[in-house]
């Protein structure tokens, strides 16, 4: 989402990011505000709002731990089995490691 207004003559907008939830929907990943001269940056509105104050720091958006761990497991074995011309294999994982991305076939553009 986007949006602008004007508030005391100052050109004020935020920007909000949005990524589709594993068991479907989408959530808020992050946020821009800016007020004048002023940005903020954060991952909810609030936060961004925060940060434009100087009250709080942006925390950087990162996936989980192990979810990161398994792709790096999943591409590994993907890229192994293209290197040995398995198609058969790099397709097991290249699907699994687009389920633990979160990006199952459903969730893509056509």
């Amino acid at each position: 989402a986007f949006g602008v207004w004007r508030d005391a003559g100052r050109l004020n907008a935020y920007r909000t990011y949005v990524a589709p939830r594993a068991g479907g929907g989408a959530a808020v990943v992050w946020a821009s505000v800016a007020q004048g001269d002023l940005r903020g940056t954060g991952r909810t509105l609030a936060a961004a709002w925060e940060n434009l104050k100087g009250a709080a720091a942006p925390i950087p958006v990162a996936p989980p731990a192990a979810s990161l761990d398994e792709a790096r497991r999943w591409f590994r074995a993907a890229d192994s089995a293209i290197r040995a011309g398995d198609w058969a294999g790099f397709g097991r994982a290249f699907d699994a490691l687009r389920h633990t991305l979160g990006a199952d076939r459903e969730s893509l553009p056509p």
